[in-house]
């Protein structure tokens, strides 16, 4: 085991996660925020993925900021129909469904996401 195995639960972390969960203040540039939203829901999906391999033993993560990260999804959710590219809600849907799994937090609604990519022909599950 090294130090990267509790990277999820690094204070720092939690820090930043509380830091991408809030709204840009007075601009309104759906495309930059989506895509600022999606990266770190990309990283978190990462970093989630990591540590679960490596803590199969203990699947809890007691420490992980999850009200956080739930707000991080909220936020991506609320926003879903102001990001222009389909191709970056399905990432993101994506990303925020395999945090949502990994973490157990069935009180996250992804229906905005849910219904932008009804419509596509497949459906990409975590």
């Amino acid at each position: 085991s090294n130090e990267n195995d509790n990277i999820i639960e690094d204070d720092r972390l939690s820090r930043a996660i509380w830091a991408a969960s809030m709204p840009f203040q007075e601009e309104d540039r759906p495309e930059k925020e989506g895509r600022y939203v999606l990266e770190a829901l990309v990283g978190i999906h990462t970093l989630l993925g990591k540590a679960f391999e490596n803590k199969r033993n203990n699947k809890s993560f007691e420490n992980v900021n999850k009200d956080g990260i739930s707000q991080l999804i909220k936020r991506a959710e609320a926003m879903t129909s102001k990001i222009p590219s389909l191709a970056q809600v399905v990432e993101m849907r994506f990303a925020a469904r395999g945090i949502i799994k990994r973490l157990s937090l069935e009180e996250v609604n992804l229906s905005d996401m849910d219904k932008r990519v009804s419509k596509l022909p497949f459906d990409i599950r975590p």
